[in-house]
């Protein structure tokens, strides 16, 4: 497993820690995440393994299914992060949309430390600001939204972002959710925010 020699751990992750708090800040608005020449294991995005160096470090835990131990391996290795389960894990990596079994075992927060409420990253096809042809559409509102705006998916996972609204519906509690995609966007969805799914 390779250690990453051209990603600076504290110039280039205090650069994308702020662009992530930018987004968390602007729901739904479609931030783009410059990145060095990474060598993250094959179908992982390298905007994906930017945001887990980011965030990720020897005091929290993360989770990546157990059949990619090259990303587990990498991760470990490149942030001092280590694998848990589900339930206690802090922040969770996704190449596909879960089931909504999967996302019942998340950790939400509790009612006096909502913070501890999980951090989902999914990887998806594309994201855009205006429609394209089979599209997925959320309309974000709330926080951070002027009104209301729309963010476009490649994705047929309906399901997984109506598990995510009903989640959020008891905030403060719920997940924060990244969504990446293969040109090196990102737009963040906190759980703070309420959208509107359109198919």
């Amino acid at each position: 497993m390779i250690r990453e020699r051209h990603y600076d751990p504290i110039v280039d992750a205090q650069r994308h820690f702020r662009l992530l708090l930018a987004a968390m800040a602007n729901p739904g608005k479609i931030e783009k995440l410059a990145h060095p020449k990474l060598n993250a294991p094959a179908r992982w995005h390298p905007v994906t393994a930017c945001i887990a160096f980011a965030l990720l470090n020897a005091d929290v835990h993360f989770w990546v299914d157990e059949t990619e131990q090259d990303f587990i391996a990498y991760l470990g290795l490149n942030t001092g992060s280590s694998r848990s389960n589900p339930a206690t894990a802090d922040f969770l990596f996704f190449m596909s949309p879960p089931s909504a079994d999967f996302i019942q075992q998340i950790q939400t927060g509790t009612p006096d430390y909502p913070e501890t409420g999980a951090t989902l990253v999914l990887q998806i096809e594309k994201i855009a600001s205006s429609m394209f042809e089979g599209s997925l559409q959320l309309l974000l509102q709330g926080p951070g939204v002027p009104g209301e705006r729309p963010l476009f998916l490649e994705t047929t996972s309906a399901d997984f972002f109506q598990e995510i609204q009903s989640i959020n519906a008891e905030f403060p509690l719920g997940v924060d959710l990244f969504l990446t995609d293969t040109a090196g966007n990102l737009a963040a969805i906190p759980r703070s925010n309420q959208f509107i799914l359109k198919a």
